[in-house]
């Protein structure tokens, strides 16, 4: 099986999760794991850049 199609470019980190646990092939299973923790990360990161642009954060927020 694809890690594509196991791990597809989805936001729901839980449904990704839920994708990984039906999977028998061990390289298919660690790939998957692989994408979902880079989403999360990528969720992580985007937050922490909003918490930085708060005006509570000593930063002034940037309105365009």
């Amino acid at each position: 099986m694809h890690w594509h199609a196991i791990a597809p470019e989805a936001d729901n980190v839980k449904d990704v999760l839920a994708n990984i646990n039906s999977v028998d092939s061990r390289w298919a299973r660690h790939i998957a794991l692989w994408h979902c923790n880079l989403l999360r990360f990528g969720r992580l990161m985007m937050r922490q850049e909003d918490e930085a642009d708060h005006p509570i954060n000593g930063r002034a927020c940037r309105q365009t």
